[in-house]
């Protein structure tokens, strides 16, 4: 069984892939995605249906959304933060950003449990 680490590392790199349902298996059935109310896709995502519609929110959003530098991870108690860069373009502009990323995972005995990115 992998640890909480490598857990997080392990979905994040699902995802980064395309390989969504790779990512979804490692998510908890209760899992709750939390996104800030600055967002156009704020909100509160439940349960993998949720993240797919969470994806599909920032689908219509952003055209493009990749990382463009190497993570940083620290874990603690449950928890792992992840600290990296990500660059999008916006749908509607084809404005190129670079932005910032943190988010806090919580891992459960195996599967995260929620995630709250900022």
């Amino acid at each position: 069984m992998a640890n909480d680490l490598e857990t997080v590392q392990a979905f994040i790199k699902a995802i980064q892939q395309g390989r969504i349902e790779d990512g979804i298996a490692l998510l908890a059935n209760d899992i709750v995605l939390h996104h800030t109310t600055r967002l156009p896709y704020a909100g509160e995502y439940r349960g993998p249906a949720g993240f797919r519609t969470m994806l599909a929110s920032i689908g219509q959003f952003w055209s493009s959304f990749d990382p463009v530098d190497e993570t940083s991870y620290v874990e603690h108690d449950g928890a792992v933060v992840v600290v990296g860069t990500l660059c999008g373009t916006a749908r509607s502009s084809g404005t190129r950003l670079t932005i910032p990323v943190i988010a806090r995972y919580r891992v459960e005995t195996g599967p995260i449990a929620d995630v709250w990115p900022f």
